[in-house]
């Protein structure tokens, strides 16, 4: 009967040896570190907007045991799959291009920040211009209102003289008479009513004697001729004028009118201290 004795390899194969505990503390002592930096460059990430993008890109293969299809969006995951899959120095490197994309976005931040902070102080200088300019037109704006305002009440004005112009033209076309045409001769009127009087007055003026009385007499008719001529051809316009109420005609009318009673009353004066 043959004895079985122990076999050799069981007790080894059940037992790790002491490089091997060696090599396994070594191992997780290096993936700590790498764990924590890992952590750190997930935390910029989040910080400056990055996961999102980290999130949105296709997820990585995962072994872990628990996935079906062995995709997932973990990043511990992720990262326990990268430090099973790349070494030490590949992991270094990636690293450094992240920090260094970090330090570029974080440079663009900031220029997009300073960029900002100028436009809306040239903004905000812009503004401020615009609201002084505004308050110095003020002034202006007033100036030009009341100006509007008697445009305005002009326009009114002038409506109303043209709607009665149609009647006025009528009677003045019936009797024969333009009052556009006879504006100026109405205004001087009166001047030359009293140059036609006064310049036959001077005429005689220069004469001294009992001979020069009678030719002085004939003169101040004449001319009160004259002047009564004119009048009676003026005299219609300005009562049209003064019916079309027109200001000023209503004067004009009573100042010749004047001037003829006046040249009378001096005609009278002299006949009757002739004829004594």
């Amino acid at each position: 009967m043959a004895s079985a004795g122990p076999s050799p390899s069981v007790a080894p194969a059940s037992r790790p040896s002491q490089s091997q505990r060696a090599d396994n503390s070594s191992s997780s002592t290096a993936a700590r570190p790498r764990n924590d930096k890992r952590r750190a460059a997930n935390l910029l990430r989040d910080y400056y907007g990055l996961s999102s993008e980290a999130s949105s890109a296709p997820p990585t293969p995962s072994i872990g045991s628990g996935s079906d299809g062995g995709f997932s969006s973990e990043p511990k995951i992720d990262l326990g799959s990268l430090l099973r899959s790349n070494s030490l120095s590949v992991l270094l490197s990636k690293e450094s291009e992240l920090i260094v994309q970090i330090r570029e976005l974080d440079g663009e931040r900031q220029s997009l920040v300073y960029n900002h902070h100028h436009e809306l102080v040239a903004a905000s200088d812009t503004i401020r211009n615009m609201k002084i300019k505004s308050e110095s037109l003020d002034p202006s704006l007033e100036s030009l209102k009341s100006s509007f305002e008697s445009m305005s009440n002009l326009s009114s004005h002038l409506e109303v003289l043209r709607s009665s112009a149609p009647h006025t033209n009528r009677e003045s076309a019936a009797d024969g008479i333009d009052p556009l045409h006879d504006f100026e001769p109405i205004v001087t009127l009166p001047t030359m009513l009293s140059e036609m009087i006064e310049c036959r007055l001077d005429t005689g003026a220069g004469l001294r004697g009992p001979e020069s009385t009678g030719q002085d007499l004939e003169a101040r008719k004449a001319g009160l001729a004259q002047a009564e001529h004119l009048w009676g051809t003026m005299e219609p316009v300005l009562a049209a004028w003064t019916d079309a109420g027109v200001a000023g005609v209503r004067e004009i009318a009573a100042e010749c009118r004047s001037l003829l009673k006046d040249g009378r009353k001096a005609i009278g004066s002299s006949a009757s201290a002739r004829a004594s």
